[in-house]
């Protein structure tokens, strides 16, 4: 069927298929509705649009790409300053525990800074002491899971802040059966401690020079304890990360487990007891 030129200039839309052409005028609700002519074709319907139409439907499909973009470029700073930020939290809680002389040694890590009210409280008040030194005296305490210490509480008018912090930093470093175990300090204003494992056999010299109020020990134990000091001192010497030469060994220096195994103290600035 022939179309007049300009039913085609302002027409609504219009279809082409085996030599006929619909044409739609009026506003399109059904593309079954044209001007009078049954449309079946399954071709391509050609809808007449306006320029600005257009442009406003074709920036209407951009948008949806432009908004995911901008979208996961957010998300993705969002990201990085989040984990920026939990780097410097990290950091910084580092430096508050092992203090700026203890960054980067491995060996530090799980050492526990303690509160001073907190090793108050487990001394009771510091009124258990179990022995004293040159820089110091030591009190047992127990910890809220009942965990039994020695805690060595230093004379500042002999210990600065940067000593204490390479003995702290020394003694993380070092793991033996046969020398006694760090577990934590404190360092609050002038106030520095040391917390150890605790020895319920106390100090050697008391099993061998004062008798009677320590049980004597037979050939066999002091064996086993002459041994496990010489391991405990090549280890210092030898093999521990930094070697330290202990230049103080001496009954008052080794202490005693419960079966008696002995553990090297005073290899730092650290008081027997």
């Amino acid at each position: 069927m022939r179309r007049s030129l300009s039913q085609f200039l302002f027409c609504t839309a219009y279809s082409y298929n085996n030599s006929i052409c619909s044409v739609w005028h009026e506003d399109l609700l059904h593309v079954k509705k044209n001007d009078g002519i049954d449309n079946t074709s399954e071709d391509a319907l050609y809808i007449r649009l306006a320029t600005k139409d257009f442009l406003s439907l074709r920036d209407n499909k951009r948008k949806p790409i432009g908004g995911v973009g901008a979208a996961a470029i957010i998300i993705s700073c969002g990201l990085l300053v989040m984990i920026f930020l939990l780097m410097i939290i990290w950091r910084n809680k580092l430096k508050w525990v092992f203090g700026a002389s203890l960054s980067g040694t491995q060996a530090s890590i799980g050492i526990i800074a303690f509160k001073y009210n907190d090793l108050g409280h487990a001394t009771k008040n510091f009124s258990e002491q179990l022995g004293a030194g040159g820089f110091g005296s030591v009190f047992k305490g127990v910890l809220s899971d009942l965990t039994t210490i020695a805690v060595k509480r230093l004379d500042v008018a002999h210990q600065g802040e940067k000593q204490f912090r390479a003995e702290v930093s020394s003694l993380g470093l070092i793991q033996h059966i046969n020398l006694v175990k760090l577990i934590g300090f404190c360092c609050e204003g002038g106030k520095r401690l040391l917390v150890y494992e605790h020895m319920p056999n106390g100090s050697l010299d008391a099993h061998l020079f004062h008798s009677s109020r320590a049980i004597v020990l037979n050939w066999s134990t002091r064996y086993q304890i002459a041994v496990g000091v010489a391991r405990g001192l090549s280890y210092l010497h030898q093999s521990c990360h930094k070697c330290i030469i202990h230049c103080d060994i001496k009954p008052e220096n080794i202490l005693l487990n419960a079966s008696f195994a002995p553990k090297i103290a005073d290899f730092g600035i650290g008081s027997s007891y």
